[in-house]
């Protein structure tokens, strides 16, 4: 892939004298860009878009304040048992899309999927945020209002709801998991809370 810009030279009489060719192979640009969209289906946006500013290690071990959003689909244990897989990892994935598409508008850290499950973390290293708690909140509501949208293009036996925890307080961040592959993820009181809220939230609630 090539930039090719042409321009005339003249001299001070306005008198042209030639042209000025300038030619940029962005073939290795074009390559690193076409490696970060493939890195972004894998790693947070967060993470990926931020890794300029901040690196991993400077992150890694790093405890603040931070607001955790667990969210869990519910009833989808006993609803895969009637689907065939390809049908199964297709709703599912609509699913997770819709609550990471929601952590993502406020800037959230989608930090993992677990099953049918994820969670989202505000203020870490990578998106830091003094009205953390707010965008939690905002990111959850939002995925609420999409999600009964969502329902209007289901058949009624693929309705499914969220229950979702938040909580705001410390917690460690850093690099998790052996030497061959690691990820980054949040320790302490603000995903236990925000797990153990999601779990005694019934189908359609967000319990803070």
């Amino acid at each position: 892939l090539w930039n090719l810009v042409v321009s005339p030279l003249r001299g001070t009489d306005s008198a042209a004298q030639g042209v000025a060719v300038v030619l940029d192979d962005l073939t290795e640009s074009a390559r690193r860009e076409a490696q970060l969209a493939e890195v972004r289906r894998y790693l947070p946006l967060a993470l990926v878009d931020n890794l300029r500013r901040v690196s991993i290690n400077e992150a890694s071990g790093q405890e603040r304040v931070i607001s955790a959003l667990f969210a869990d689909v519910r009833g989808f244990t006993s609803f895969s048992e009637r689907l065939e897989p390809e049908a199964l990892m297709r709703i599912i994935n609509r699913y997770l899309s819709l609550a990471s598409d929601a952590i993502n508008l406020y800037d959230g850290l989608v930090e993992k999927y677990v099953g049918d499950a994820v969670s989202g973390l505000f203020n870490t290293p990578f998106n830091p945020q003094q009205d953390h708690a707010v965008r939690a909140v905002q990111a959850a509501l939002n995925m609420m209002y999409d999600l009964y949208a969502l329902h209007e293009l289901l058949p009624p036996e693929q309705r499914l709801f969220y229950g979702v925890g938040i909580h705001s307080g410390p917690a460690v961040l850093g690099n998790v998991g052996s030497p061959e592959r690691q990820e980054y993820a949040a320790i302490g009181e603000a995903v236990e809370v925000s797990r153990l809220l999601q779990e005694n939230a019934r189908g359609g609630d967000i319990v803070i």
